[in-house]
């Protein structure tokens, strides 16, 4: 799987590539939902887009522009939703088959860590970062981040 120009989305047939702005984005690739935040983090920009990415896995993919917190123009992270089999139902359970599906696709991982409650693992691909990770308590998630470095 090369994610260094971006993630291919398997059923439209196109990329979202690093770097693209929101601009180039809705004419390339048009996302599913458009969001303008407007209570916690006024003007920021969520675009998400419902597909199979990096050999068939089924997704939500997300990303944020214009936000307070990290005022980005341009492509640089994705947020990813896998969605497994409905027979996983723990966060833990899921973190674990996602890992198994990241570890197929780019092998081992940098570092892996779970203690049941929590874990993560990541991945150094080039310039891009991939991080699954879990939280299994108050406010639970389950996750997994692509980051892009600076070109």
């Amino acid at each position: 799987m090369d994610v260094a120009e971006g993630v291919w989305l398997e059923v439209r047939g196109t990329r979202l590539a690093w770097g693209a702005s929101p601009v180039e984005l809705r004419a390339n690739t048009s996302p599913d939902f458009e969001t303008v935040r407007q209570e916690d983090d006024p003007g920021a920009i969520v675009f998400s887009w419902n597909d199979r990415i990096l050999g068939g896995l089924p997704c939500q993919i997300r990303t944020t522009f214009e936000s307070k917190y990290w005022p980005l123009k341009a492509l640089r992270y994705l947020h990813l939703t896998l969605w497994p089999s409905p027979a996983i139902q723990s966060f833990q359970d899921k973190f674990a088959w996602t890992q198994r599906e990241l570890i197929d696709r780019f092998g081992e991982p940098l570092f892996t860590s779970d203690d049941g409650g929590q874990g993560e693992a990541a991945w150094q691909l080039g310039k891009v970062v991939i991080r699954n990770r879990y939280f299994d308590e108050f406010g639970s998630f389950s996750e997994v981040l692509l980051f892009v470095g600076q070109a």
